[in-house]
């Protein structure tokens, strides 16, 4: 798996799925203010 360890990519992967709930919260509330 490209070097990384199973925890690693574990903590990655956690990293990048609360990266993308932040994002889908900052969207919704920038179409919340615009409507």
């Amino acid at each position: 798996m490209l070097g990384f360890n199973q925890d690693e990519y574990l903590t990655s992967a956690r990293e990048i799925i609360a990266a993308r709930k932040q994002a889908e919260t900052v969207a919704d509330d920038i179409l919340s203010e615009r409507l």
